[in-house]
């Protein structure tokens, strides 16, 4: 039997309707129909809008200051370390899932 994690779950629709409906419009009850939860099940995790967009912003930062210090090398001029980064980021950027 697979373990279900409500958590991930959440985060993962509220990726969605942010995309979607953008971060004014998204209200939590948009986020428990996608994420096919209660709305209250969303409080147990997360206080408000806010604090729900807040995880989902230091993730995506994370995932990108990870990708940009992969691309840095010592011995590549500044210029072609910025373009490998940016490059990367790029790629990163059209393969985010919402």
């Amino acid at each position: 039997m697979a373990v279900v994690d409500r958590r991930k779950q959440v985060v993962e629709a509220a990726e969605k309707s942010f995309a979607l409906f953008g971060y004014k419009a998204t209200t939590m009850d948009h986020v428990a129909k996608i994420a096919n939860v209660a709305k209250g099940t969303i409080y147990t995790f997360f206080t408000n809008k806010e604090e729900l967009f807040d995880e989902i912003l230091r993730s995506v930062i994370s995932d990108m200051k990870r990708i940009a210090e992969r691309e840095v090398r010592e011995d590549r001029p500044f210029f072609e370390n910025l373009y490998q980064s940016m490059d990367a980021l790029l790629e990163y950027r059209g393969s985010m899932s919402f």
